[in-house]
């Protein structure tokens, strides 16, 4: 029946009503964010002309300190940074509102091996790079459970993706290194149940002490500034809960990281 993990790590259940509240605070004021870039953008287009002809006559004509045509490229450019961070901020809500469970999903009855055999191939050539990735699949086959394959995959390469991110930081510290990844399919019962646990394990640093009880919040990240914004762990918890099962993480960072996604086996 697999291995029993012990010093677990799971997120509060009471994150996904926060991320819901949090996900509707922060739409409300960005679909009004949204409309005035709009309209100012409207106007910009209407007087642009106007101003660009009175720059020509006005040449030593200055906003500030800059000239007018400079100013106006400068408003251009500006106007692009609004819309390149209302698009992140955009982005980030509907990361929310994803790993909170928002909406209905459609499911069907799936093999999970297949899924997670689809994942594995799309990663092998990443973690090449870097050392190696297995597939140890325990459970018994077909692994008939109910649920969205898509969300499924995306949850499965995300859990992967990061242990390939983590040995690949580690291996650019430490040439000597050789970086393993293993995916791990296998039965579990609890409680009377049926479940299936997909467990993902990694030897590079692991996550820090003062992390773990912090790594399925929004935005906490363990990679480097600017490679990740601490959404994909809570988008795979999201996941996880929809379909009736959990995320959590094996509190052992002495020996990587692993992180176990446990979902409900079909009846």
């Amino acid at each position: 029946m697999g291995r029993d993990y012990k010093n677990i790590v799971e997120p509060s259940d009471e994150l996904n009503a926060l991320v819901k509240g949090v996900a509707h605070e922060i739409n409300n004021p960005l679909v009004a964010i949204r409309g005035n870039v709009r309209n100012i953008e409207l106007f910009l287009e209407k007087m642009k002309p106007l101003l660009e002809d009175y720059a020509a006559e006005k040449p030593d004509l200055k906003v500030g300190q800059f000239e007018l045509g400079e100013a106006l490229i400068r408003l251009d450019r500006c106007m692009q940074g609004i819309k390149t961070s209302l698009a992140r901020v955009e982005g980030m809500v509907d990361d929310f509102d994803s790993f909170a469970g928002i909406g209905n999903i459609k499911t069907t009855v799936l093999d999970l091996a297949e899924v997670v055999t689809e994942a594995y191939n799309m990663n092998e050539s990443l973690v090449d790079s870097f050392g190696s990735l297995e597939l140890i699949i325990e459970a018994e086959e077909p692994i008939h459970i109910e649920g969205n394959k898509l969300q499924l995959e995306q949850a499965i390469n995300n859990l992967i993706k990061n242990a390939y991110q983590a040995i690949e930081d580690k291996s650019n510290q430490d040439e000597s290194f050789i970086g393993r990844v293993v995916v791990t399919v296998e039965d579990v019962i609890r409680d009377g149940q049926e479940w299936v646990k997909v467990i993902v394990f990694d030897n590079g640093p692991g996550v820090p002490e003062e992390l773990r009880e912090k790594i399925f919040m929004p935005f906490i990240s363990t990679k480097p500034q600017g490679r990740g914004r601490g959404i994909g762990l809570p988008h795979v918890r999201g996941i996880a809960i929809e379909h009736g099962g959990r995320l959590y993480l094996v509190d052992d960072s002495d020996e990587g990281a692993t992180f176990i996604l446990e979902l409900p086996r079909a009846s």
